[in-house]
């Protein structure tokens, strides 16, 4: 009872297999979408065409060696029957060429060909040559299944079509041919059953390929009209950081759209304002793996046109994998030298100087700080200290930093320190003046530049860094100074700088 449930399993499994085998393409088509189904339609289709049109060139040759063999009362190594279904096949690939589009217009219609063709050759089957030899069928078996019954597995649309005509040709050639034509049609009948399926996998596996590249295509295209809404211009950078076209609109910005001159091949650091900004820059976009998925940030640096006039440049970048594996950048560009940035949060920032300490200042709204406990912590941590950027030194401070009054600020910052608040001042002398001399009141917005890792030496022993933002105070018709609030990591102790300056 045991072997008799084991042998009937084992039958309903084979059976079910052949099923699935022979009515795949009708589960399939409820599987594909429409639009996938349709291409791969066209693929078949086209394929079709191509064979059809060398068919008839094949056939033709074939035809005049044939006539050539009967006038020349030479032996021949196929049947009359044979002969006379090439003129046939000639007949119909002359048709093809003479009205393509008419004969495989649709599924339907190539279904209609293949049985015709298909139909044809089981007349060759049937209707043998009496007394031919065997090695004159087995040539004609050959010849069919290579120009024939092999190539037009393009034509059909559905698995059972394919299998019944093979299987019909099949016991035709066994009935009317030698005994070892069994083993011949049943490889035959199998070679031409995995043929069909391994083609439409093959061809399934192309168009949902072709479909994936053209929804990346269209999502570079989305991304890039959304870039073009924000942005300056948009570029394209291949792995190399070099721009993969032309930019009219990045030209523009840069001074540089003479004719004849193009962007393309050029490195995105070379456009970049000094060399340190440009190695920086670099780091931002070739950050993270874009393998999984891609990667969009941004971040500000400065860029150069032609007249060396640095401007500050917003930077939204896509890092993304093609489909041929290789690296892309996908970079808008955006002028905010007299405008805020697009982001709330802080972007990534890349130094405004080319130094070598590890300061960094940028231009923000409102001071960045970083929680590091309550608001009584941050107050008491906190140091204010008036600068008088014009005489170089220290006008005010508040507790613990009393001792810095009248200190030196070259001194107290070493390093680009003080250079990058005088340039602070300056820029903000030179807008405070612009403003002063517009006829009637204005009120201008407050700036404020944030700064990370400032190197600031307290006293002699003590050198500190220090994070925090400065900003431009006036009053009325008054000197502008510089307002700084500041926090170091020796500045956790409110006697940190009042005990040194009591040692002293």
């Amino acid at each position: 009872v045991v072997h008799r449930r084991y042998i009937h399993d084992l039958v309903s499994r084979f059976r079910k297999c052949i099923c699935n085998m022979i009515f795949c393409e009708s589960h399939s088509r409820v599987k594909l979408s429409q639009a996938l189904g349709e291409k791969i339609n066209g693929m078949r289709i086209s394929m079709a065409h191509a064979y059809l049109n060398v068919l008839a060139f094949m056939v033709l040759l074939l035809v005049i060696v044939s006539q050539r063999v009967v006038l020349l009362d030479v032996s021949s190594a196929v049947t009359y029957t044979f002969r006379w279904h090439l003129v046939f096949m000639l007949a119909v690939s002359t048709a093809h060429l003479i009205h393509p589009t008419w004969m495989l217009k649709t599924p339907m219609t190539c279904d209609f060909w293949y049985l015709l063709v298909m139909a044809s050759v089981m007349a060759v089957a049937l209707v043998p040559d009496p007394g031919a030899p065997d090695y004159m069928l087995f040539t004609d078996t050959a010849c069919l299944a290579v120009l024939y019954r092999v190539p037009t597995l393009l034509l059909p649309s559905r698995l059972w079509l394919v299998f019944c005509a093979n299987l019909g040709y099949a016991i035709c050639s066994i009935a009317n041919g030698p005994g070892h034509f069994v083993v011949v049609e049943f490889l035959l009948l199998l070679i031409t059953t995995t043929s069909f399926i391994g083609l439409r996998s093959l061809l399934k596996k192309r168009a949902e390929q072709d479909f994936r590249n053209a929804e990346a295509t269209t999502e570079l295209r989305v991304a890039t009209a959304l870039l073009k809404l924000i942005c300056d211009a948009v570029i394209e950078l291949d792995g190399s950081l070099r721009l993969c076209h032309h930019s009219p609109e990045l030209a523009a910005i840069l001074l540089r759209d003479r004719p004849g001159f193009s962007f393309e091949g050029t490195k995105f650091q070379d456009l970049v304002a000094t060399s340190w900004e440009a190695r920086e820059a670099a780091l931002q976009l070739n950050r993270g793996d874009e393998a999984e998925e891609p990667i969009a940030q941004s971040f500000h640096t400065r860029l150069v046109d032609s007249c060396s006039s640095k401007f500050r440049t917003e930077v939204f970048h896509v890092k993304y994998c093609k489909p041929d594996g290789q690296t892309s950048h996908l970079v808008g560009l955006r002028d905010f030298t007299d405008q805020s940035s697009l982001r709330r949060e802080p972007p990534a920032e890349v130094p405004v100087r080319d130094n070598s300490s590890n300061a960094l200042v940028r231009d923000n709204s409102a001071p960045d700080f970083s929680s590091r406990g309550s608001a009584t912590e941050e107050m008491s941590n906190m140091v204010l200290l008036s600068l008088d950027v014009e005489h170089m030194s220290v006008e005010a401070a508040s507790a613990p930093a009393t001792s810095l009054v009248g200190m030196d600020l070259v001194t107290l910052f070493p390093g680009p320190g003080a250079e990058l608040l005088r340039d602070v001042w300056s820029k903000e002398t030179c807008r405070f003046q612009a403003a002063s001399s517009t006829p009637g009141r204005q009120e201008l917005p407050p700036r404020v530049f944030t700064f990370v890792k400032m190197v600031v030496q307290w006293r002699s022993e003590i050198v500190d860094h220090i994070d925090g933002c400065v900003e431009a105070i006036r009053t009325d018709k008054g000197p502008i100074k510089l307002l700084m609030r500041c926090r170091g990591s020796l500045l956790t102790s409110s006697s940190s700088i009042r005990s040194s300056s009591l040692a002293q």
